[in-house]
């Protein structure tokens, strides 16, 4: 069985009180992890981010071709072609559900660990609108 495991967030945390806020979205780790209802810029990008490559194409009964294959890949052998391919598919996701951020795939990359039976993956980009920049770690368990 495939899970995933969110990577703790490497940005500081922002006070939107004191900060012009320019994305927001809801808080996906509500009462798990934060009494925050709301994130904001890249947190709310990161939440989005999740939320397209967690998302299984077809799920969805009325955007049946929304999400990536990431799930699908977990089931691969866990090697650098197989993460290869994560980066690619996290490109053509995040490029096609997402057209207001750059994916910046100099830096983006997806690192095999078959020792544990994982894929660690740091996803870089820019929001294009405001030129906030951001970073999304994530560990793949297969």
């Amino acid at each position: 069985m495939s899970s995933i495991i969110p990577a703790a967030n490497t940005f500081p945390n922002t006070n939107p009180s004191s900060i012009n806020r320019i994305l927001d979205d809801l808080n996906i780790y509500f009462s798990l992890y934060s009494s925050e209802i709301k994130v904001y810029d890249v947190n709310a990008i990161n939440s989005m981010i999740e939320n397209i490559l967690f998302t299984i194409i077809g799920e969805r009964n009325f955007e049946p071709e929304f999400g990536s294959n990431i799930m699908g890949l977990l089931y691969e052998p866990c090697d650098e072609q197989t993460a290869k391919y994560i980066e690619l598919e996290i490109f053509n996701a995040l490029t096609r559900w997402m057209p207001y951020i750059k994916v910046d795939m100099s830096k983006t990359i997806a690192v095999a660990r078959p020792e544990l039976g994982e894929f660690r993956v740091v996803i870089y980009y820019v929001i294009l609108f405001s030129g906030l920049r951001g970073k999304m770690n994530l560990k793949l368990i297969q």
